[in-house]
């Protein structure tokens, strides 16, 4: 089951526990935070290899390397979210890639989600549950300006509302994902 490592059961929105709706609310929050992270398009997937680096970024240059990142980043994706939700990150994965491309001279090394507070859930039938809490959200980049290298780490808290749809084969996942910093937060 896609969230089995979040610990969230399986079975309909109305038999859910206060844990699982926590659960769901961060593997919702954790798709979007892979769409920051370097190590979706260049850690093994599976039995495949990681793909082959530079300077701690994926080389992606060539259009067929390009596809092969889009693709991964989609199969993880697709283990947090589906719909429009999937949709909108697979958007985030391909602007992602443009910017590297357009200026590899700033490239994420990672970021994550962590700090994920449920305020409320409720059940909207028995394959749907709307989730909304709050989450500390990270990134950690690298720019070379002038032969120097400058790392920074920004950081801010999102509030969420999330949807999440039981999936027959692939259980409790996010198909609708809104955000915005809360107030004071931008990074």
């Amino acid at each position: 089951m896609v969230l089995a490592g979040w610990g969230l059961s399986a079975g309909s929105a109305t038999s859910l526990t206060d844990a699982d709706a926590r659960a769901a609310a961060a593997s919702a929050v954790e798709g979007m935070a892979l769409a920051q992270k370097a190590e979706v398009v260049t850690e093994p997937l599976g039995d495949e290899p990681p793909l082959a680096r530079t300077r701690n970024s994926v080389n992606l240059q060539s259009s067929d390397m390009q596809k092969r990142v889009l693709a991964r980043a989609h199969k993880e994706f697709a283990k947090h979210a589906s719909g429009s939700y999937l949709q909108s990150l697979d958007n985030m994965s391909q602007a992602g890639l443009k910017a590297r491309t357009d200026d590899p001279s700033t490239y994420s090394l990672g970021g994550g989600a962590e700090l994920i507070a449920v305020d409320s859930w409720e059940p909207l039938d028995a394959d749907r549950l709307r989730v909304k809490g709050q989450a500390r959200v990270w990134d950690s980049m690298i720019s070379t300006q002038g032969g120097e290298e400058h790392r920074y780490n920004p950081s801010g808290i999102l509030d969420f509302t999330a949807t999440m749809k039981n999936v027959p084969q692939a259980g409790w996942i996010a198909s609708e994902f809104s955000w915005e910093f809360h107030p004071g937060s931008e990074p």
